[in-house]
């Protein structure tokens, strides 16, 4: 069983991974403002970028998806637990590649990541 602070924190992480990717995303292709480390190029400017949003918003999704099936509740079915983190982790590596397409460290996306991995070996 994992305690309830250990839940909660991995839920604020979780969200604020999913943010941080989604809004890197019109970051990355100057839509908004912000500063980018390095410039690959046009055509990888765009894929990393479209790449952010989509996998931003698939990491609400899968957020809320957690939430509503009970992974964080303090009775959580472990083997649905691990699977959902798994693929969370999965879609975390959809950011973990667009952000240095894109001129950026990734750093929202390996939060979402080592979050993920952290709670399936939580979730023994």
């Amino acid at each position: 069983m994992v305690r309830k602070p250990i839940r909660v924190f991995s839920w604020i992480l979780l969200a604020f991974s999913a943010f941080g990717v989604t809004f890197s995303g019109p970051m990355i292709l100057g839509w908004i403002e912000g500063t980018k480390f390095f410039d690959l190029g046009p055509t990888a400017t765009l894929l990393g970028g479209y790449l952010d949003i989509i996998g931003g918003l698939l990491e609400f999704i899968m957020l809320i998806h957690m939430t509503l099936t009970g992974v964080f509740s303090a009775n959580a079915d472990k083997t649905n637990a691990k699977r959902s983190f798994k693929i969370m982790a999965s879609i975390c590596l959809i950011g973990m590649i667009a952000d240095p397409l894109g001129g950026l460290l990734a750093i929202a996306a390996q939060i979402g990541l080592y979050t993920s991995i952290v709670n399936i070996y939580l979730y023994h």
